[in-house]
């Protein structure tokens, strides 16, 4: 990880398995230079980040959008906390988050 990545947590709270939960995740890059995101890598199949690649330009915030989707793991309940890595081009991790969601009846 780049040293001045940020650790940016989201906790979208409780959801009713096989339902949907969605939020922002907000991206700071306290680097002086652009982060130019080639992808971003998921722990969990479940979720879903948009866009797929993207600038951060140094010392900016960029948001992106985390949607679980629990209607393909409908028999999945309890704690989750998934990771989120950004990751250049030439594979280079600039940053890396926790989602957290909670999956109950």
């Amino acid at each position: 990880m780049s040293s001045g990545a940020s650790n940016v947590d989201l906790n979208l709270g409780t959801v009713t398995h096989g339902s949907k939960a969605s939020g922002t995740l907000r991206i700071a890059n306290k680097t002086d230079r652009t982060w130019r995101i080639a992808r971003v890598e998921s722990s969990c199949s479940c979720l879903k980040v948009g866009p797929a690649s993207f600038e951060v330009a140094g010392g900016a915030t960029t948001p992106i959008d985390i949607a679980f989707n629990f209607a393909e793991e409908p028999d999945f309940r309890g704690n989750l906390l998934v990771e989120v890595k950004g990751v250049e081009a030439d594979g280079n991790v600039v940053f890396t988050s926790q989602v957290a969601v909670v999956v109950k009846d």
